[in-house]
């Protein structure tokens, strides 16, 4: 018997001899590991190169020798109907406009825009306005809203036209917002931070309102974001400069302190980190703070008496100086305080899933990365700990740039390898937003109550003014010793007055009609004591109005009524 040849089964024995042993895909042969050439096995690894891990230029090649092409940042697709990076981009660009279309529909729906204006909206109203005299401006304030409100308020006071304008511009602020954080994060995981912060009723109660706060969230957003991107070089880094500086500039023309608490520590973080320290970025942010800023430090020398005596007034104005770490716990149920402490269970989740978010992203892109929206958060947190604080709106900031983490951490319990894990993810975010929704609105419907009340003793004040013949050159007056008297400038704002702070002396004739408010219980200036009063019950308590009588304003007063 002949000795049986040695050569590997398949090989060639002769030249007429038909290959029938040609090793096949997904059989062992030799020099390819477990199975066969892996570019023949179908639904291989190559077959699915978003599985690997290689750089772009170490693809396999194909079965026909052509390379496969792809751009950065897309999947290799099969045979068939190729989306080009176009279509990607549509599809993360709907994400975020359906996300800011929801918030400001979501405004629309459940906010009376037909409300009428409070205390702090009639200041910033009536800076840029020709239907009203224009509000004291007190050291406190920025020149921002003014300047954002001024398009509707040249052309009308109409609170319909005015609210509609800021529901529609809030959808559009969100969604630029949530744009500067474009291939930072998945598109679906910006649109859920959108929803999760667009649920809260304190961002469905502000946005509407003539309120700087809500437009210092999405400036801080916006900002973070953008610094983000220019320190991990993601798009052109001039442009990602200039734009950063634009929020900086933004957001301190709305809220300066603000600015500075928020948007401060991305100086740090660019600083501290070797990797991202880009002159272009680190730059961006002081020149948009001096921007911002500058109309500010201008005015507080020209009419404050120097920047020292506007940040004191700045400091009583907000309830003076004191460590209060709970109010931001306090104020989240809105005005009815403690009233729903089962609330304070679904923050208690929106906490732990942030901190899980942070977790989450420091393994894939390290821990300052993850770090950046959290440290800005909890910096305005601080900032407003120190005043006595007495709205939720102050943290808008705050309640934004965690949402960011927030869904992040949805994300990862959504995006397991085990199906298991995958449906609690998914289980956890629709219970976390049912939830938010739910609890939110209740919330919600407290805070629209109360402020309809204040609203409407407003309009009684201002009805009872009207009936007394209170005419447009009036001036109207308050004692700032004395209980607060929300209804006094407002009811000046409505009825086209001007409005002054303790006007303690009089020289007569006055030439315009002097009218007084104050709440229940407080007493007048010496020279109104004699002048008729009238006590009004309003829905907000009860309101004293001191009118001064039209012979003193022509003719000038007696002797007993002057002042002394």
């Amino acid at each position: 018997m002949s000795q049986r040849s040695q050569r590997p089964r398949g090989a060639h024995r002769g030249p007429g001899r038909p290959e029938r042993f040609r090793p096949r895909a997904g059989r062992p042969g030799p020099g390819t590991g477990q199975f066969g050439p892996a570019g023949e096995r179908p639904d291989s690894p190559a077959e699915r190169p978003d599985r690997l891990r290689a750089p772009q230029d170490a693809w396999p090649p194909t079965s026909v020798a052509t390379r496969v092409s792809r751009p950065p940042g897309t999947t290799h697709r099969g045979p068939g109907k190729h989306h080009g990076p176009g279509v990607a981009a549509r599809t993360d660009l709907l994400w975020l406009v359906g996300a800011a279309a929801a918030f400001t529909v979501a405004v629309l729906a459940l906010s009376p825009v037909h409300q009428g204006f409070s205390w702090d909206e009639t200041v910033y109203i009536s800076q840029i306005s020709k239907h009203t005299p224009s509000m004291p401006w007190a050291p406190e304030r920025a020149r921002g809203m003014p300047l954002l409100v001024a398009p509707v308020t040249l052309l009308t006071s109409s609170p319909t036209a005015l609210r509609v304008y800021l529901s529609v511009l809030a959808g559009a602020a969100l969604f630029l917002a949530l744009l500067a954080w474009r291939r930072l994060r998945p598109a679906w995981v910006l649109a859920l931070a959108g929803l999760i912060f667009g649920g809260l009723w304190v961002a469905q109660a502000e946005a509407p309102l003539v309120f700087p706060n809500f437009w210092a969230a999405v400036g801080a957003l916006a900002g973070a974001g953008l610094f983000l991107r220019g320190v991990t070089k993601i798009g052109s880094p001039g442009v990602n400069a200039v734009l950063l500086g634009v929020a900086v500039a933004f957001t301190a023309l709305m809220r300066p302190a603000d600015a500075v608490f928020v948007l401060g520590p991305l100086l740090l973080f660019g600083l501290a980190v070797p990797a991202w320290r880009s002159w272009p970025v680190l730059l961006a942010v002081p020149a948009g703070l001096t921007a911002g800023l500058g109309e500010w430090v201008i005015e507080a020398y020209r009419y404050f008496g120097g920047l020292q005596a506007r940040l004191r007034g700045t400091r009583s104005a907000s309830g003076g100086t004191g460590l209060h770490l709970l109010n931001g716990l306090r104020v989240m149920n809105g005005r009815t305080s403690w009233t729903y402490p089962g609330i304070l269970g679904w923050w208690a989740v929106f906490i732990l899933l942030a901190m899980l978010g942070v977790w989450a992203i420091s393994r894939s892109r390290g821990w300052p990365h993850a770090l950046v929206p959290v440290v800005c958060a909890a910096s305005i947190y601080l900032l407003y700990s120190f005043p006595n604080l007495v709205s939720a709106r102050y943290l808008l900031p705050t309640y934004l740039l965690l949402a960011i983490p927030v869904a992040d951490g949805i994300a990862w319990l959504s995006a397991g390898a085990l199906r298991s894990r995958r449906a609690a993810g998914i289980t956890v975010a629709a219970v976390f937003i049912a939830a938010e929704l739910a609890s939110q609105h209740l919330v919600l419907v407290q805070e629209i109550g109360a402020r309809n009340a204040e609203l409407d003793s407003t309009a009684q004040v201002s009805s009872e003014l009207s009936h007394l013949g209170i005419l447009r050159t009036c001036i109207i007056t308050t004692d700032s010793n004395q209980p607060f008297a929300p209804s006094a400038m407002p009811a000046a704002f409505h009825l086209g007055c001007a409005y002054a702070w303790d006007i303690g002396k009089l020289t007569f004739p006055t030439r315009r009609q002097v009218v007084m408010i104050e709440s229940g219980g407080a007493h007048p200036f010496g020279y109104a004591r004699a002048w008729p009063k009238v006590s009004l019950h309003t829905t907000d308590g009860v309101v004293q109005i001191w009118v001064e009588p039209r012979t003193l304003t022509r003719t000038g007063a007696p002797r007993q009524h002057r002042a002394r």
